[in-house]
């Protein structure tokens, strides 16, 4: 697919522009520090804000009106929003400044440049939190019955042919062998026979959708005892490790049957058999991710971060596969599913403690350290967990540490 092709229409909460320029800044807090007769080291205080600064612009005979509604919307958006660029988005952001000009020589054409800063709840400041997470888990309720439903107006007429029936059975069987392949511990319960009465499409889905969703629970079960690993002197938790697949292998079937190839036989019939299929395995897998999410306690920013890039990851994927189906009320479900689990993990993330880097020439105790470092030397068992030092008094010399 040409790149052209894959450019998104540019949005800010809700409302469409065209972009003539966006730039990106990051990067990270470094501190040059200088020694006599030495050589000069650097201290990483941690990632710099990221941000975009878009020059967007209106055209036409409704330039004006379009611009000054804009402008108004940029004015009252005093909490963050979603930001789509045409490479890049969906972003949380909050406005920071912008600036415009008029220009009588451009005629019916108005420009506005937008600095926006990139919310992905790093915040350490005490909130009150909705309870997003709540609202998520409700919403994953109507979504899944929905999934259920397009399912069954596909298949159900489909359903009553043998041929077809046979064709939407194996590639439930399929659908179920890779479920199955799944780690044992999260099957505990867990049904994977998608097929038993392929006739009925309304009981198939439900039976994919719930077992998807108990895989879910099984993975929440798993992850979160994960972090509960106080140390007996201080009774902090520094536990940070995730598996490198945070969702345990969940986020892999929301790419079921992507590449499928056409059926050989009756190929505009069964076609829509194996779309439907592909669509109620892979919407109920990003359900079921959303739900998993929705309910992982996370112990640092950045780990809520790999999360919510994943998760964005595959509900920008199946999203995709929603439109190019049709499905104009599932993709308008999907995308409301999407918005409240990005918020949801924000919201969360926005009192956790960041892991950031540190590097010495020697190594150190693990109060003297702490001590450095947090400016707490009680938090030096914490320290020493956290890096698996092999002994308090011989901490690794480059390492992490929790950031407040």
């Amino acid at each position: 697919m040409s790149w052209i092709l894959s450019l998104r229409p540019a949005t800010f909460a809700g409302v469409g522009f065209y972009v003539k320029v966006q730039k990106a800044k990051g990067g990270r807090r470094l501190i040059e520090q200088e020694i006599p007769l030495a050589s000069a080291y650097f201290e990483d205080q941690g990632p710099l804000p990221k941000s975009f600064v878009v020059t967007a612009y209106f055209i036409g005979d409704g330039w004006l009106a379009q611009r000054e509604a804009f402008v108004a919307l940029l004015d009252r958006s005093a909490t963050a929003q979603t930001l789509v660029l045409p490479t890049k988005g969906p972003l949380n952001v909050r406005v920071s400044t912008y600036s415009y000009q008029d220009d009588e020589a451009l005629g019916a054409y108005g420009e506005i440049e937008i600095n926006f800063a990139v919310d992905d709840g790093a915040a350490s400041a005490p909130f009150a939190n909705a309870d997003t997470a709540s609202a998520l888990l409700a919403n994953i309720n109507g979504v899944a019955a929905q999934i259920v439903a397009s399912y069954s107006a596909v298949m159900g007429p489909l359903a009553q042919q043998a041929a077809i029936a046979g064709y939407a059975a194996a590639l439930l069987s399929s659908a179920a062998a890779s479920v199955a392949a799944l780690p044992a511990v999260l099957l505990s319960g867990v049904s994977t026979t998608f097929a038993a009465a392929p006739s009925d499409a309304a009981g198939t889905a439900g039976t994919v959708s719930q077992a998807l969703l108990s895989v879910s629970d099984n993975a929440v079960a798993q992850i979160n005892p994960a972090l509960v690993q106080t140390t007996p002197v201080s009774g902090i938790t520094p536990a940070q490790a995730y598996p490198a697949d945070p969702s345990l292998g969940l986020a892999a079937l929301a790419t079921w049957g992507a590449t499928l190839p056409a059926p050989a036989l009756y190929p505009a019939t069964l076609a829509t058999a194996q779309a439907a299929v592909v669509a109620l395995v892979r919407q109920s897998a990003g359900v079921a991710l959303a739900a998993l999410y929705a309910q992982t306690s996370f112990s640092t920013a950045q780990a809520a971060q790999a999360a919510r890039a994943q998760l964005g990851a595959v509900m920008d994927s199946v999203g995709a596969a929603i439109v190019n189906a049709g499905q104009v009320d599932m993709y308008r479900a999907w995308l409301a599913l999407g918005a409240l689990a990005n918020r949801d993990i924000i919201t969360r993330a926005q009192n956790l403690p960041r892991l950031a880097t540190y590097s010495r020439r020697v190594s150190l105790p693990d109060v003297v350290l702490a001590q450095l470092l947090m400016q707490d030397g009680t938090q030096g068992d914490a320290l020493a967990a956290l890096n698996a030092a092999i002994h308090p008094l011989f901490m690794p010399t480059a390492g992490v540490w929790l950031q407040a």
